[in-house]
């Protein structure tokens, strides 16, 4: 059985502890990301006019946007959500590159105006805003940087689990992440953010990531394509790309497994985990209709989940490691599908067109999480597996997954 199991079961019982060490004013890295919550809090109108005032300047700058593009009709306003889920975000990588790559006969080339990613999706976030540029040198490389980022993830060089020793006496979270801040500094690199810089003065595509701040308990939205055109003349200081590093860590930084994130936004103190904490996936639902400008709206969603897959029989309830381990698998399931439906139901009451893609139904996926015996949760081969599966899926489905488990023997 996958290794999911114990990591959820993990975060059961450790959450339980509330024994997580909080940072220091020296932790804070000053970041002026300009993030701002997805759902303001009703009592703070400057919150609700700072929001209005960022949707109507995103808007404004999205007027000339269209997915279809060359003169076609209807004109075409699309945003892409993609959902958490760790290394199955291979699955969605599979698919988006393949459908970048080769689009389906009688359609058009993939360009959405707006790319959301949270956790692995926001991993993922920056390769597939690039990756469905116009510009074909920038999409044919980040194309290829999609398709080879899963097989890459490696826990030997992205997390070290502490001894139980080490988490003495106040632990910070239960993995050391050394390997996966020096795998972003990699990755996330000046050609990365010039590249960013380019296709948004270009077309003006937004790409934002969702992190849950502790500290205000909300779901912020970070612009990473405003921070790096308000930072356009110091793409090559160390600082602003490990900002935008950083931004990338906090949407992924899972509660109690891996250390939250403090950030100094423009003043405010923030104490940023997963995204998936609030939402597994997002859109900023403000007013849907403002951004698409009068132009036909559609609205894509990628749901990176295989915990489904693992219907392994009833929990026993003398064995409280197994108990909690189906609970939390229970209830991470049901996160996904909460954020899939706010999204889905958004958009159809916004008279969106919605098309889906999930691992649900894929026999391929299903195969790949049977034969994963391994004890990582990053695991190169499961991921290969998995990506493979996902360039298997042949189009878009219509609707969100409902999910039934599927036992895995």
């Amino acid at each position: 059985m996958h290794s999911r199991n114990g990591v959820l079961c993990a975060i059961s019982l450790l959450a339980l502890t509330s024994c997580v060490t909080f940072p220091k004013d020296s932790d804070y890295l000053l970041c002026d990301f300009d993030a701002h919550p997805i759902s303001p809090p009703v009592a703070s109108s400057s919150s609700t006019h700072k929001a209005r005032e960022w949707l109507s300047t995103t808007a404004a700058e999205l007027r000339d946007c269209d997915e279809r593009g060359a003169g076609l009709q209807p004109e075409r306003f699309s945003l892409l959500s993609l959902s958490g889920g760790g290394p199955d975000g291979a699955f969605g990588a599979g698919f988006l590159a393949k459908i970048i790559s080769r689009p389906t006969p009688g359609t058009f080339p993939f360009h959405p105006c707006i790319v959301t990613g949270v956790s692995t999706g926001a991993v993922m976030g920056s390769y597939v805003y690039l990756a469905t540029s116009r510009n074909a040198n920038i999409s044919n490389r980040y194309l290829t940087e999609l398709s080879a980022l899963y097989p890459s993830l490696d826990d030997d060089a992205l997390i070290k689990e502490y001894a139980w020793y080490e988490l003495l006496p106040v632990p910070v979270s239960t993995y050391d992440v050394k390997g996966l801040r020096a795998t972003l500094a990699k990755k996330v690199d000046e050609t990365l953010l010039q590249a960013v810089l380019e296709e948004y003065r270009t077309s003006h595509r937004r790409l934002w990531v969702g992190a849950t701040d502790l500290i205000s308990k909300q779901f912020e939205i970070i612009d990473l394509t405003d921070f790096v055109a308000r930072h356009s003349g110091r793409l090559s200081d160390a600082h602003v790309q490990l900002c935008y590093q950083e931004a990338i860590r906090a949407s992924a930084a899972i509660p109690v497994l891996f250390p939250l994130v403090p950030i100094l936004d423009r003043g405010f103190r923030k104490m940023y985990v997963d995204g998936g904490a609030r939402y597994m996936m997002f859109m900023d639902a403000t007013d849907l209709a403002q951004l698409a400008n009068g132009k036909e709206l559609w609205i894509y969603g990628v749901i990176n989940n295989t915990f489904y897959f693992a219907g392994d029989g009833a929990a026993n309830p003398m064995n409280i490691f197994k108990t909690a381990s189906l609970v939390s698998r229970i209830t991470a399931d049901q996160l996904y599908l909460d954020s899939a439906f706010l999204v889905d139901s958004t958009a159809a009451t916004a008279k969106a067109k919605r098309q889906w893609a999930t691992p649900i139904g894929s026999v391929e996926a299903l195969q790949c999480v049977r034969e994963n015996s391994s004890s990582k949760i990053f695991d190169p081969k499961y991921e290969s597996c998995l990506q493979e599966a996902g360039s298997k899926k042949e189009k878009w489905d219509e609707v969100p997954p409902v999910v039934h488990p599927i036992p895995i023997k």
